[in-house]
Protein backbone atom coordinates (compact mmCIF):
# COMPACT_ATOMS: atom_id res chain seq x y z
CA UNK A 1 0.00 0.00 0.00
CA UNK A 2 1.65 3.60 -1.26
CA UNK A 3 1.08 6.44 1.28
CA UNK A 4 0.08 10.09 -0.53
CA UNK A 5 0.94 12.96 1.48
CA UNK A 6 -0.60 15.95 0.47
CA UNK A 7 0.42 19.52 2.10
CA UNK A 8 3.74 17.27 3.00
CA UNK A 9 5.83 18.42 0.19
CA UNK A 10 8.32 21.36 1.98
CA UNK A 11 8.94 18.61 4.51
CA UNK A 12 9.90 15.97 2.54
CA UNK A 13 11.73 18.12 0.48
CA UNK A 14 14.01 19.06 3.54
CA UNK A 15 14.23 15.64 4.53
CA UNK A 16 15.13 14.28 1.51
CA UNK A 17 17.93 16.67 1.26
CA UNK A 18 19.52 15.66 4.64
CA UNK A 19 19.02 11.77 3.83
CA UNK A 20 21.50 12.81 0.85
CA UNK A 21 23.75 14.94 2.50
CA UNK A 22 26.56 13.20 3.90
CA UNK A 23 26.93 14.94 7.44
CA UNK A 24 25.29 14.19 10.16
CA UNK A 25 22.11 16.63 10.86
CA UNK A 26 20.13 17.67 13.42
CA UNK A 27 15.71 18.22 12.21
CA UNK A 28 12.95 19.05 14.81
CA UNK A 29 9.84 18.54 13.20
CA UNK A 30 6.65 19.81 14.97
CA UNK A 31 3.33 20.47 14.98
CA UNK A 32 -0.24 19.63 16.61
CA UNK A 33 -0.44 15.99 17.34
CA UNK A 34 -1.50 13.55 14.81
CA UNK A 35 -1.02 15.66 11.25
CA UNK A 36 1.28 12.68 10.16
CA UNK A 37 4.84 13.82 11.33
CA UNK A 38 5.99 10.78 12.40
CA UNK A 39 4.43 8.84 9.23
CA UNK A 40 6.53 11.66 6.80
CA UNK A 41 9.70 10.64 8.92
CA UNK A 42 9.20 7.15 8.73
CA UNK A 43 8.33 7.41 4.74
CA UNK A 44 11.85 9.42 4.01
CA UNK A 45 13.72 7.00 5.88
CA UNK A 46 11.82 3.86 4.02
CA UNK A 47 12.01 5.84 0.84
CA UNK A 48 15.73 5.62 1.39
CA UNK A 49 16.12 2.34 2.73
CA UNK A 50 18.16 4.15 6.06
CA UNK A 51 17.88 2.37 9.35
CA UNK A 52 16.90 4.10 12.11
CA UNK A 53 15.95 3.83 15.77
CA UNK A 54 12.45 5.07 17.09
CA UNK A 55 11.63 5.93 20.29
CA UNK A 56 8.38 7.42 21.47
CA UNK A 57 7.59 9.49 24.84
CA UNK A 58 5.19 7.50 27.22
CA UNK A 59 2.59 10.08 28.86
CA UNK A 60 3.72 10.09 32.89
CA UNK A 61 5.89 7.01 32.90
CA UNK A 62 9.17 7.19 35.18
CA UNK A 63 12.55 8.11 34.01
CA UNK A 64 13.09 4.43 34.71
CA UNK A 65 10.36 3.42 32.58
CA UNK A 66 12.01 5.52 30.00
CA UNK A 67 15.16 5.06 29.76
CA UNK A 68 14.25 1.21 29.52
CA UNK A 69 11.92 1.57 26.51
CA UNK A 70 14.75 3.53 24.63
CA UNK A 71 17.28 0.58 25.60
CA UNK A 72 15.06 -1.78 24.16
CA UNK A 73 14.55 0.44 20.65
CA UNK A 74 18.66 0.08 20.61
CA UNK A 75 18.57 -3.84 21.46
CA UNK A 76 16.06 -4.51 18.63
CA UNK A 77 18.44 -2.65 16.31
CA UNK A 78 21.24 -4.59 17.36
CA UNK A 79 20.59 -7.57 19.93
CA UNK A 80 24.14 -7.23 21.02
CA UNK A 81 22.81 -4.30 23.38
CA UNK A 82 20.00 -6.95 24.69
CA UNK A 83 21.37 -6.90 28.56
CA UNK A 84 22.35 -3.61 28.65
CA UNK A 85 21.12 -1.16 31.59
CA UNK A 86 21.51 2.13 32.36
CA UNK A 87 20.70 4.33 35.51
CA UNK A 88 20.28 7.59 33.71
CA UNK A 89 19.97 9.44 30.84
CA UNK A 90 23.91 9.85 30.49
CA UNK A 91 23.95 6.03 30.18
CA UNK A 92 21.51 5.41 27.94
CA UNK A 93 23.07 7.97 25.71
CA UNK A 94 26.55 6.55 26.06
CA UNK A 95 24.80 3.12 25.00
CA UNK A 96 23.37 4.59 21.86
CA UNK A 97 27.12 6.31 21.42
CA UNK A 98 28.49 2.30 21.47
CA UNK A 99 25.60 1.32 19.06
CA UNK A 100 26.79 3.69 16.53
CA UNK A 101 30.32 3.39 17.26
CA UNK A 102 29.61 -0.43 15.90
CA UNK A 103 27.45 1.19 13.02
CA UNK A 104 28.57 1.67 9.05
CA UNK A 105 29.69 4.93 9.20
CA UNK A 106 29.38 5.55 5.47
CA UNK A 107 25.94 4.70 5.98
CA UNK A 108 23.11 7.11 7.30
CA UNK A 109 21.41 6.81 10.38
CA UNK A 110 18.21 8.16 11.87
CA UNK A 111 17.34 8.38 15.47
CA UNK A 112 14.20 9.68 16.15
CA UNK A 113 12.32 10.64 19.23
CA UNK A 114 9.05 10.90 18.77
CA UNK A 115 6.40 12.33 21.22
CA UNK A 116 9.35 13.82 23.27
CA UNK A 117 6.56 16.27 25.33
CA UNK A 118 4.96 13.06 26.84
CA UNK A 119 7.94 13.18 28.98
CA UNK A 120 6.39 15.52 31.18
CA UNK A 121 5.21 14.86 34.47
CA UNK A 122 4.32 16.95 36.94
CA UNK A 123 7.12 16.59 38.53
CA UNK A 124 8.83 18.37 35.09
CA UNK A 125 10.70 16.51 32.60
CA UNK A 126 12.14 12.78 33.26
CA UNK A 127 14.69 13.25 30.56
Amino acid sequence: MTTHFIGRESELEILEKQMLNPDPSFIALYGRHRIGKTETILHSCQLHSIKYIEFTGKFEQTRKAQIKSFLVQIARANPKFKKRKADDWLDAFGILREYLDEFNNDKKFVIFIDESYRGWTRKGLVF
